[in-house]
């Protein structure tokens, strides 16, 4: 069997037997780990109502907040999953889980594919964050974001579409963003495919020229250019690019 099956199946076999003992956060962790997500919320309410004493030093009260809130998310309860990272925010001002219970509930607006409530919170984050590995993080979670909005739904009886329109704009965001290179190739290349599935042509076309123009050093211009008759190399590409 493989190794990370076996621990696994191993871990799914003790959990019961953990969560009926004398409960600890650690069996709470455990609990999400073995996607008991009912179980692990149950046991962190003990510690976050007071009713038990937080005494392991490895957690913190917020961080069991933010895991109650995680699991609400897994659970695809929303509208719990923002209310418990919203306690998070209000209970502990200078917590160092502020950051992602913010972005907890950002994902809880995008999985509703709420475009608005999702991109003001992203937005917000992208201005207020200097950080270069943390504006990286935004514009992350904003390609997922658009990824998803991009996505034609599972259920083939959905009258739900995919919205290329609202996925590009996301992926535009991007490129506001201080993330570095690679991303904002990435969300270049993204928005041309988006502009493809729209059928806009001509947009292709221009947005891929100035990727060509951005990130391959190889690209001498279009023909007839003076770039192209010179053979002048592209001196200003960034990357070699997915071109």
């Amino acid at each position: 069997m493989n190794k990370s099956l076996l621990i696994a199946s191993s871990l799914a076999a003790l959990a019961p037997t953990l969560l009926a003992q004398d409960s600890t956060p650690k069996h709470a962790s455990l609990a999400i780990q073995n996607q008991q997500y009912q179980q692990a919320i149950k046991l962190l309410d003990g510690y976050i109502s007071g009713a038990k004493k937080l005494n392991d030093p490895a957690f913190t009260l917020d961080q069991l907040h933010f895991m109650k809130a995680n699991a609400y998310l897994h659970l695809k309860d929303y509208k719990n999953a923002k209310t418990s990272a919203e306690a998070l925010l209000g209970k502990f001002k200078n917590s160092k889980w502020q950051h992602k219970a913010i972005f907890l509930i950002a994902k809880t607006h995008v999985h509703q594919r709420q475009y608005k409530e999702a991109l003001a919170i992203y937005e917000k984050e992208s201005k207020r964050l200097f950080a270069t590995d943390r504006k990286k993080e935004v514009a992350a979670e904003l390609m997922k974001f658009a990824d998803l909005m991009a996505t034609p739904p599972k259920d083939p009886l959905s009258l739900e579409k995919p919205q290329y329109s609202k996925a590009f704009q996301l992926y535009k965001e991007v490129l506001d963003i201080e993330c570095g290179t690679a991303l904002h190739e990435q969300a270049q290349l993204n928005m041309i495919e988006m502009q493809r599935k729209i059928g806009n042509h001509n947009q292709v076309e221009s947005l891929t020229l100035t990727y060509l123009s951005e990130f391959d050093p190889h690209w001498r211009g279009v023909i007839g250019s003076v770039q192209r008759v010179t053979f002048k190399k592209n001196l200003q590409a960034k990357v070699s690019g997915n071109h």
